[in-house]
């Protein structure tokens, strides 16, 4: 058996710390993912606790809470919406980000659209082996 290299140390030494580093964030993301629901169920209880006593506006403490609302498209039929978008140029209804997967599949079939620039960005994948 061979002794390893500093390299080789060196890169087990990172390894355990990036499995070390990846598992202390799956943990916090679940603790946040967690928050994230208490913080949603307690905020339905007071918007429905303020309905019911007809508030928008209150305040407890050196809290202050105000009730609003936004309203939003929810998107039944996007045929229809794209082909809206389209005749009427209102391309301002869509937000600015290409899809990835979809760029990459005309990349390959070297239909490259003019007014983007391929960038290639390196990233490290690792599995825990069970």
């Amino acid at each position: 058996m061979t002794a390893a290299t500093p390299t080789q140390s060196r890169l087990d030494t990172l390894a355990e710390e990036r499995d070390r580093l990846r598992e202390a964030k799956r943990e916090l993301e679940r603790q946040v993912a967690s928050l994230d629901e208490q913080l949603k169920a307690n905020e339905q209880d007071i918007i429905e606790l303020a309905d019911q006593t007809g508030l928008t506006r209150f305040a407890v403490g050196k809290l202050s809470f105000s009730i609003s609302e936004n309203t939003v498209g929810q998107v039944e039929d996007w045929d229809t919406v794209y082909a809206y978008i389209h005749d009427n140029r209102a391309f301002h209804l869509l937000q600015r980000r290409l899809s990835n997967a979809a760029y990459k599949e005309l990349l390959d079939t070297g239909e490259a659209p003019r007014g983007i620039n391929p960038v290639t960005l390196r990233s490290l994948n690792m599995r825990k082996a069970t």
